[in-house]
């Protein structure tokens, strides 16, 4: 696209009234892929399955509200929070995770009204769909640079004033910050080829935006940013 065509289609999706739509997310699939039934085991307050050579999380049935994940059940290393593996917890307040963690499950921590803090560790490869979406009281979080896959609406909701965001990404999803409303500025790393459908929707606090060269689609990434004054737009996106 051009960069005409660009700066007007943002200034289109700014220029709206004061009254607008909150976006009802889309529920997409959970990336939890099973191939075959796995055997559930327990330790302590959680119920893990063996994939291969590692463990993955699937359910914790404790009530505290600082869980701290362990590195290694039975020698063999957790890399995995499983689909769903905390949903709607309402006792949450903090999780602490090992650096064995590559991957969070479609919806893990999704609903989580009182989770404030947890640690993202570096070697995490992939936030699924929904993983933290409507934790509402989750106003920081620092992803890894390690991260190339944030899923659909992965932060919906969230409180988060300010974010930055890994290099190696080259999709931001639909609704992966939408309603994020205390969210004031972002910059999109180098790589990122497209922002998709609502991506920023209803960030209402969005001020400033840099885009980055190569960005090849913006889609309706920042419909509802009513406060959004600053584009910066390199001269080389197209």
């Amino acid at each position: 696209m051009t960069r005409r065509k660009l700066l007007s289609g943002i200034c289109a999706l700014v220029l709206v009234s004061g009254v607008f739509a909150v976006p009802v997310p889309k529920i997409m699939p959970s990336m939890e892929i099973s191939v075959s039934a796995a055997e559930t085991l327990t330790y302590e307050d959680f119920e893990y399955e063996i994939s291969g050579e590692n463990v993955v999380i699937t359910k914790y049935t404790g009530t505290d509200t600082a869980v701290v994940i362990p590195e290694k059940i039975d020698d063999i290393p957790v890399t995995r929070i499983g689909a769903a593996c905390f949903m709607y917890n309402s006792a949450l307040y903090s999780v602490e995770l090992p650096d064995t963690i590559t991957s969070i499950g479609g919806q893990a921590f999704r609903d989580c009204k009182k989770l404030a803090k947890i640690n993202l560790p570096e070697g995490l490869e992939a936030i699924e769909n929904w993983a933290f979406g409507g934790c509402s009281s989750l106003d920081e979080i620092k992803i890894p640079s390690t991260v190339t896959v944030i899923g659909d609406t992965a932060f919906y909701g969230c409180p988060i004033k300010e974010i930055e965001l890994p290099e190696q990404l080259i999709v931001i999803n639909y609704n992966t910050f939408a309603n994020c409303t205390k969210l004031k500025s972002v910059v999109i790393p180098k790589n990122v080829k497209k922002i998709g459908e609502g991506a920023f929707q209803n960030c209402t606090a969005l001020t400033s935006v840099t885009l980055p060269d190569g960005l090849e689609s913006l889609d309706s990434g920042f419909d509802g940013c009513t406060a959004l004054t600053a584009v910066h737009v390199l001269d080389s996106v197209t």
